[in-house]
């Protein structure tokens, strides 16, 4: 083709298209030649034409077209190389099918050089909005380019968005589904090249997948965001709930107010996702971010209308007992009198409710952890607090360590204590709350520490 572009290139100048159509049919018809022989013919007649209208390219593609693609299909990565060259990548903007073709032909001509990457890159995205997908091969080019930052790209979502939303969502199906698994660089790309808005109209497929090749660790702020714009209007399908509820907790994993307003976005959800919040309640906690989970047990314990979320609920009014019984103290967690213990039981009133008395239980073996093993007041108000939950197991434990232990004003002993509600049946084990109202301890006092 390069020898046809030469000797044509002179010739043209002066010729119609007549003429063009003329030479064409009177050329020897050799399949080794002929083919490279007519593109260099096209491309050297294209170039000579103006190239502000773009006429003489037209005619070109026309008899490109109409001669069912055939030169097309045949011709080498070379010669469409060579042709796309000749001709410029804006003029395929007339034509976006031949574009996308032109695109695959290169990108399967192997190895390919920079140029021919930017040659490829720049036909995928006349292709692409033009409302033509290209093949597999280009689009992987034009991911990569996207994820790295190239230049081209940068205008790629604002132009999307001039396309009808129909076809700009068909064409950003097939780029995200050229996604891959991103790390927080290629994210932050991926968002300047499509903004986030942009997935809303898109089908949910296509969001899920986005958000599932986002990355977990090293977000910013403005990414973790951007992602939940992509995940709250999933978690109403049935089909893809889990899938994005699992994921965006993951997202947030890094910023503990984000898993807090994920928890209220669950309890204000319409119906509530009470699985939910209890799920992200748990991967705040492992957070440890003590500040924002104190404000989220204030807000569930003194908002409104919320709906009963057994695990939720419960750990805020650990909260705002503990919070009750400290106030007037203000001296941290520490029980250093039988008259601390008193009014801490006082405080819990655990008889009106196993749930209290399971709370109690709590405080008093967390405080306990920095007292004198050997003084016995700190495990009286413990037996005593374990038989008011029900927790006969581990009140035996106390029972066989120390036999003919008493409990209660009226010194009632523990081992009789434990057979009366075997019998009653309100023997039962400690709730999974009671762990969560340890870390609670241990997150607010956090210089309680294990002494024996």
């Amino acid at each position: 083709m390069q020898a046809a572009l030469i000797h044509y290139t002179p010739l043209v100048i002066k010729w119609d298209w007549k003429q063009v159509l003329a030479e064409i049919d009177h050329r020897p018809k050799d399949e080794r030649y002929v083919g490279s022989a007519h593109l260099g013919l096209l491309a050297s007649w294209a170039r000579a034409g103006d190239r502000n209208t773009g006429s003489r390219s037209k005619q070109v593609f026309s008899y490109l077209e109409d001669s069912g693609w055939l030169l097309v299909d045949r011709m080498s990565g070379v010669d469409a190389r060579l042709f796309v060259s000749a001709v410029g990548t804006t003029s395929f903007e007339s034509c976006p099918s031949l574009a996308s073709r032109f695109a695959g032909k290169i990108a399967s001509s192997l190895p390919l050089s920079k140029s021919d990457l930017g040659l490829v890159l720049l036909l995928s995205l006349t292709a692409l909005l033009g409302g033509t997908v290209p093949a597999s091969e280009p689009l992987e080019i034009l991911m990569d380019a996207i994820l790295d930052g190239d230049h081209h790209v940068n205008s790629f979502g604002q132009k999307l968005n001039g396309l009808t939303t129909d076809t700009g969502n068909i064409l950003l199906s097939h780029v995200a589904g050229a996604l891959r698994p991103m790390n927080s660089a290629e994210l932050s790309r991926w968002f300047q090249a499509v903004p986030s808005e942009r997935h809303l109209s898109a089908p949910p497929e296509v969001t899920l997948h986005v958000l599932e090749c986002a990355p977990t660790t090293g977000l910013t702020l403005e990414m973790v965001l951007s992602l939940r714009e992509l995940a709250v209007p999933l978690l109403v399908n049935d089909e893809f709930a889990e899938r994005v509820h699992q994921k965006f907790l993951a997202v947030c994993s890094e910023h503990p107010d984000q898993v807090a307003e994920y928890v209220q976005d669950c309890l204000e959800a319409s119906p509530a996702r009470t699985r939910d919040a209890s799920e992200a309640f748990e991967r705040l906690l492992s957070t440890g971010h003590w500040k924002t989970i104190s404000t989220l047990l204030q807000w569930v314990g003194t908002t409104t209308g919320l709906p009963h979320t057994e695990r939720l609920t419960e750990a805020a009014m650990f909260f705002r007992l503990v919070k009750e019984w400290q106030n007037p103290r203000g001296i941290g967690l520490i029980l250093d009198s039988p008259d601390d213990f008193i009014g801490l039981r006082r405080s819990f009133n655990p008889a009106m409710s196993v749930k209290r008395a399971d709370m109690l239980v709590a405080v008093i073996q967390v405080a306990s952890e920095r007292l004198n093993p050997r003084w016995l007041t700190p495990v009286q108000f413990e037996a005593e607090a374990l038989c008011d939950a029900g927790r006969v197991l581990e009140a035996a434990k106390i029972a066989n360590q120390i036999p003919d232990f008493r409990i209660g004003p009226r010194r009632v002993r523990l081992i009789d204590r434990i057979d009366e509600l075997r019998r009653e049946g309100k023997a039962r084990t400690a709730p999974p709350s009671a762990k969560d109202y340890e870390r609670i301890l241990r997150l607010w006092f956090p210089n309680t520490g294990r002494r024996r």
